[in-house]
């Protein structure tokens, strides 16, 4: 069964996923990174911003790069209008603390479990 994860990432790295369908990690994520499988997604928050952007599908585990680790992505949905992540803090389970609800997510991936899942991926129908 496919698994969804959360990733903060800012605008530049947002522009250049985009642009090149790559995911890119710094190499000490390897172990978060092997969690990853095919058919898995990743929902993209850009933390310029506070925005919800972009539905991805893995569609290959990851290759390390120099200090960097790759994973080839597609997307399932790019939002044109984004979705500001506030009005889902006090409704999201992984968030804690809604006062410090940043640091739940500072994290460059974090698995959702299926209620949070659910309720992001709402956010792309």
């Amino acid at each position: 069964m496919a698994n969804t994860y959360f990733s903060s990432v800012k605008i530049k790295n947002w522009e250049k996923i985009k642009e090149e369908n790559n995911y890119f990690l710094n190499s000490h994520w390897e172990n978060k990174m092997k969690e990853l499988k095919i058919g898995d997604k990743i929902i993209l928050y850009i933390t310029d911003k506070y925005q919800v952007i972009a539905l991805y599908q893995i569609m290959k585990t990851a290759i390390k790069i120099d200090e960097s680790l790759v994973i080839k992505i597609k997307p399932i949905r790019i939002l044109e209008k984004p979705v500001n992540f506030r009005l889902y803090v006090d409704k999201l389970k992984l968030i804690k603390n809604v006062k410090k609800w940043g640091t739940y997510i500072q994290v460059p991936l974090r698995k959702l479990n299926n209620s949070d899942e659910s309720l992001m991926l709402d956010v792309f129908n």
